[in-house]
């Protein structure tokens, strides 16, 4: 497990969404609402300092796909 999949994981958590593995589908195995998915965008925006735009929703699934779009966006920032 990668350090971004542990940060969202522990996110989770703090929602109170026990359970979760980088393999979890958000809004499967998860059953993620889309307001707890925000939520969730909205802390890891601000645990990464980072803007996580709505079009990264379209490209995931899992906790792993969030984690790898979101260290792309972080990776960007840097360079």
């Amino acid at each position: 497990m990668d350090h971004m999949s542990e940060k969202i994981i522990k996110v989770l958590k703090d929602m109170d969404i026990e359970d979760a593995t980088p393999e979890s589908s958000l809004m499967g195995d998860l059953e993620l609402e889309s307001l707890q998915i925000y939520e969730l965008l909205a802390e890891m925006e601000a645990l990464c300092s980072v803007r996580i735009p709505e079009r990264v929703l379209l490209k995931v699934d899992t906790v792993q796909d969030l984690a790898d779009e979101i260290t792309k966006l972080v990776e960007k920032k840097h360079d």
